[in-house]
């Protein structure tokens, strides 16, 4: 399954911080802005999979699924020198695992 989802990863004193307003809770950090959205897409991942373990859905709209376009931000909380990415994690559902 091919997931574009949206990122944003802003400078946090001397290091920085990454997160995807669609998924609530997932925040990671990283010396970098490579490394902070490394993280963010192995974050992603374990997300995805626990949506799944419990039977939920994964989330919809303009700034979580994405196939054609890159998103629109309509956040005016965003920086404005803010990283903004689209992130593809490439996500293979486990079937029964814990």
């Amino acid at each position: 399954m091919r997931i574009k989802i949206l990122a944003i990863v802003e400078r946090d004193g001397n290091r920085f911080h990454a997160y995807c307003p669609a998924f609530k809770g997932l925040h990671m950090d990283g010396n970098t802005e490579q490394e902070a959205l490394d993280r963010t897409i192995d974050g992603l991942k374990w997300y995805l999979d626990s949506l799944q373990r419990h039977g939920d859905p994964i989330p919809v709209g303009p700034d979580r699924v994405i196939v054609d376009d890159r998103p629109m931000i309509q956040n005016p909380e965003v920086l404005p020198d803010a990283l903004i990415q689209s992130l593809e994690v490439q996500w293979l559902p486990s079937a029964g695992q814990p």
